[in-house]
């Protein structure tokens, strides 16, 4: 096995080889919320200063783009998601994931050759939530989002409270996406500037 290789979970197995529990990265990133005071000085710098999902391509696509284009995008770049942008503005409005495809079926599999941002909408109201139109969600951010000038405790509370898988940097004036954050990213600062650079309190270390 390659540990330096992410995984999203980790078994637990007893000494019978039974599995006990399953460790998820979101489980992770709420126990340094519940212990923010043992992470030193890392929760008052910057995304920009720790190189948080930056500088990271991000690819995205048009809202005008069909769902269909957009997750064929997805399978050729190997991502599990991709942002969704205005054509005129660059500025992003959504996130479509791999994920949404578990909302289809046979009755509303032609939702997949409608745009993106229609696409979303009408996901959202089969799942019964209050989601604006798609001309209303071209119009304002549909998604939560952190400048470069963001500390990393915000961005760590803004993982755990919405327990949400990308959080995207975006450039402050324009309000184009300069970068990704991923729940990955977020634990590879903790143990590279945490514990190997040796900044965590251990004194005050939480018990087992």
């Amino acid at each position: 096995m390659d540990i330096h290789k992410a995984v999203h979970r980790l078994g637990l197995f007893d000494a019978k080889a039974r599995v006990t529990g399953v460790v998820s990265q979101s489980d992770v990133l709420n126990f340094l919320v519940e212990h923010m005071e043992h992470l030193g000085s890392i929760t008052k710098h910057t995304v920009e200063e720790l190189g948080l999902g930056m500088p990271k391509p991000v690819i995205c696509v048009d809202s005008t783009t069909s769902a269909l284009q957009a997750f064929d995008k997805m399978y050729k770049h190997n991502l599990s998601a991709v942002g969704v942008v205005s054509p005129n503005t660059r500025i992003i409005i959504g996130n479509l994931s791999m994920s949404d495809l578990r909302c289809l079926s046979f009755e509303n599999f032609g939702y997949l050759v409608l745009p993106v941002s229609e696409f979303l909408v009408l996901l959202a109201s089969n799942r019964g939530e209050d989601l604006e139109t798609p001309h209303q969600v071209q119009q304002k951010p549909a998604l939560l989002t952190v400048s470069p000038g963001s500390d990393f405790a915000e961005v760590l509370h803004m993982f755990s409270k919405n327990r949400i898988h990308r959080v995207y940097v975006v450039d402050g004036e324009s309000g184009v996406p300069v970068g990704v954050i991923t729940p990955t990213d977020v634990i590879q600062a903790v143990t590279t500037t945490v514990y190997q650079k040796g900044e965590h309190n251990a004194d005050a270390a939480p018990s087992p």
